[in-house]
């Protein structure tokens, strides 16, 4: 994985201000995916452009349209 997919900085959830993260940061299970998981109220969400592309190619299209949100 890159650098720059490895350390995008997701802004905070939109409905609760809480820490978002990637899924494999959150609970026990640790595994790498693209799924965006909220810290505090628990949403989660999966971005993907659905090419089946790497998955640095698909936490990268995750992460700009967690932030890039209106």
């Amino acid at each position: 994985m890159s650098e720059q997919a490895s350390e995008e900085r997701l802004k905070p959830c939109p409905f609760c201000s809480g820490v978002a993260s990637w899924c494999k940061d959150v609970g026990e299970e640790k595994h790498d995916c693209h799924y965006i998981v909220c810290t505090g109220c628990g949403l989660s969400c999966e971005f993907t452009d659905g090419n089946g592309e790497t998955l640095e190619a698909e936490r990268q299209w995750a992460a700009r349209k967690w932030n890039n949100r209106v």
